[in-house]
Parts: C-alpha cells; structure tokens; sequence
C-alpha cells in the first residue's frame, strides 16, 4: 500500500512540476545546446524520453499476474491473419464537429 501511495505522489508531483513550468524555462533548457534551438515541443518531449535524462530511478515492476496477462494477450494477437491490404473503408470516418 505504501508503494502504491508513493508512486500516487510522485506522479501528482510530476503532473504539478509540468503544470506550473512556464515556457521560459522550457525554453531556456534549449539554450545548452544550439541545435536544439529548432526543436518543436514535441520534438523535445520526445527526445527526453529517448534520453531517458528525466527518468526516475524507482524501477516499476509487474506483478506475475500481469506478466501473464501481457503475455497472453501478445499470444492472443498472434491467432489474427495479418491482412495482405488494409481496408480504409472498414476504418471509418472522422470529424472534428461538436
């Protein structure tokens, strides 16, 4: 229980951290490094996760209950015939309207 209450807190506090972050200091981080100058947003989320700089050195683990289900559920997608094309009639429509 007590693992569960820490990892509540350190995402509530992650989610703050980004939330009261100003685009200045995002923006200043990019100053270190004149490539990263060009970099949209996205870019720069991105490649912190490639990085991995940000990560937390709390590892998460998966019970073996979990394992079980992952693995059952890759097997699972296995049994579906991959389609020699796809359909883009089947996938539907999208529309931006409320």
């Amino acid at each position: 229980m007590l693992r569960i209450k820490a990892k509540w807190v350190a995402a509530i506090g992650l989610l703050t951290l980004c939330a009261t972050a100003g685009a200045d200091e995002w923006d200043d981080w990019t100053a270190y490094d004149p490539d990263e100058v060009e970099l949209t947003q996205s870019e720069r989320w991105l490649k912190i996760q490639r990085e991995g700089t940000q990560a937390t050195s709390w590892p998460q683990q998966q019970t073996p209950q979990e394992r079980e289900l992952v693995n059952q559920r890759w097997l699972d997608s296995l049994s579906h015939p991959i389609p020699e094309f796809f359909d883009t009639d089947a996938a539907g429509s999208f529309s931006s309207d409320d």
